[in-house]
């Protein structure tokens, strides 16, 4: 099983919060502009996703799971989780 859409949209909402303070998200939040923060409006019940809107979320989420190199068809629940699964992001007991 992977992902479902719904939890998609509400990881790449918390990457999308995340990108507005965090510099070691800058690029990847410039270069999905339009998935991010689309992915929070539909966290955020603030709109609804078209076939098009689905496009550039499930683009935004491969472009997220290349970065953090993970399986994009694997399944997780929320964010914590698939940084965790990240070989590039280390806890704060590995800092």
């Amino acid at each position: 099983m992977s992902t479902s859409f719904l939890t998609k949209c509400e990881i790449l909402s918390e990457v999308h919060l995340e990108a507005s303070w965090n510099e070691q998200l800058k690029d990847f939040s410039d270069v999905n502009d339009i998935g991010l923060p689309l992915a929070y409006l539909i966290n955020k019940g603030l709109a609804t996703a078209n076939d098009k809107g689905e496009v550039f979320i499930e683009a935004t989420w491969e472009s997220l799971c290349n970065m953090l190199n993970v399986d994009s068809k694997a399944n997780y629940t929320n964010a914590d989780e698939i940084l965790n699964a990240s070989p590039f992001v280390k806890d704060d007991e590995d800092k």
